[in-house]
């Protein structure tokens, strides 16, 4: 069965900047023990690190510009989002990167992430 990679990066992004906006914890479930996340300059790894960083994130409001996705060779997806996180109408450029890996019927989990603010947008 072929995946339709970009088709599954969008809809990964969407999903998890919506739940990022206006349900935080549901992201827990996005993680596992063996998850990575580096966030500017800090690295977190595990579930419970990684949502203790999320959950210490000022409220704003995410706007993606643009989702790039490849196929990996485990049946994983490389995507990378650029776009603005808006909090008190002052937007910050970011740039991330999610390595999604693959879980049955159930979609998929994070593997690696990285979050790098772009003070040059």
């Amino acid at each position: 069965m072929s995946v339709d990679t970009p088709l599954v990066g969008k809809a990964f992004a969407e999903r998890y900047y919506n739940s990022l906006d206006s349900d935080r914890p549901s992201l827990t479930a996005s993680y596992r023990d063996n998850s990575m996340l580096i966030f500017e300059a800090d690295m977190f790894e595990g579930a419970a690190a990684i949502m203790a960083k999320l959950l210490s994130i000022p409220a704003g409001n995410h706007d993606l510009a643009g989702i790039d996705s490849l196929p990996g060779p485990n049946g994983d997806i490389c995507i990378l989002v650029k776009g603005s996180y808006v909090i008190n109408q002052q937007p910050l450029g970011f740039h991330e990167f999610f390595q999604i890996m693959p879980e049955g019927e159930q979609g998929y989990w994070i593997l690696n992430q990285i979050f790098k603010f772009d003070f040059e947008t």
